[in-house]
């Protein structure tokens, strides 16, 4: 079984975060399997006009994990997500997906390309031992039942809510606005997802959504670039327009952030409408 390749040129790398990160998630849940599906390779390197000697060093950092837990206890999986994420967090910046046994052996035996591609590519950090999962060439790996008809569905979608979005611009209509540019956030996000991985989402995080977008397209960076000064503030501002065009007397955005979401979404909206055209999800290519 070949693992991603960031993971076999780099397996080094992968050593010193390896072992406390899956002491850290077994203590919090009883993991099944903990598999590794992707992560980021990032280089450092430090030159003055004292020093242009010094060597790069590279480390790993944005851990994409899937952890398969017996079952979710009564709780959402977004909860889990979130107690896994904030305890790893001292350690390695992470992005975890959890599944219940049941539902992860049920998708990979239909041929979801998500869970097999977990059990082709992945990194198995921790194997309990305890899942009997057929040979990978027993399975048929299909896409996501009627991706296309989704994908179309969405696009359309999406250009109505940013329709809507400048419609509600143009009569200074600032919160209403951001609902709209959330939604269209949102849908986006989730067909993106499920056309790149097989992975059906259910968040209203547009955080979490774009996470989880980086596990298929490198694209999403430049949305909210790392570097971006506001990029948290307008985060945070999309995030609370789900709730707060609704419901929240005292969500008043400033315009001129609606604006920049504005732009932004469309961009995501771009990422998509490609993402479609170029055939993001090629079944042979992970066969």
């Amino acid at each position: 079984m070949r693992t991603f390749n960031l993971f076999n040129s780099h397996s080094s790398l992968f050593q010193n975060a390896q072992p406390e990160i899956v002491r850290i998630i077994r203590e919090a849940v009883p993991a099944e399997i903990i598999y590794l599906l992707g992560s980021s390779l990032y280089q450092r390197r430090t030159e003055t006009i004292f020093n242009c000697t010094s060597p790069a060093s590279n480390y790993m950092g944005d851990y994409f994990l899937l952890v398969i837990i017996p079952d979710l206890e009564g709780r959402p999986m977004s909860e889990w997500e979130d107690i896994l994420e904030q305890k790893c967090a001292p350690v390695m910046r992470t992005t975890i997906i959890v599944m219940e046994k049941g539902r992860f052996t049920e998708k990979y035996k239909e041929g979801n390309i998500f869970a097999t591609s977990a059990q082709k590519a992945g990194a198995v950090l921790y194997d309990a031992g305890s899942i009997e999962l057929p040979d990978l060439n027993e399975i048929e790996v299909k896409q996501p039942r009627e991706w296309q008809k989704e994908y179309e569905k969405t696009v359309h979608r999406a250009t109505e809510f940013l329709a809507g979005a400048d419609l509600y611009i143009a009569r200074d209509e600032a919160e209403l606005a951001a609902f709209m540019i959330h939604q269209c956030f949102e849908q986006s996000l989730k067909t993106l997802i499920l056309i790149g991985s097989g992975f059906v989402v259910d968040t209203h995080s547009i955080d979490r959504l774009l996470r989880y977008a980086g596990l298929v397209t490198y694209k999403l960076l430049e949305v909210f670039p790392a570097d971006q000064v506001d990029r948290k503030k307008l985060l945070e501002l999309l995030q609370k327009s789900y709730v707060g065009a609704r419901y929240a007397y005292d969500f008043s955005p400033a315009m001129p952030n609606v604006l920049k979401l504005r732009g932004k979404a469309n961009l995501v909206l771009d990422i998509l409408v490609d993402a479609g055209k170029s055939g993001l999800l090629d079944v042979k290519a992970l066969e």
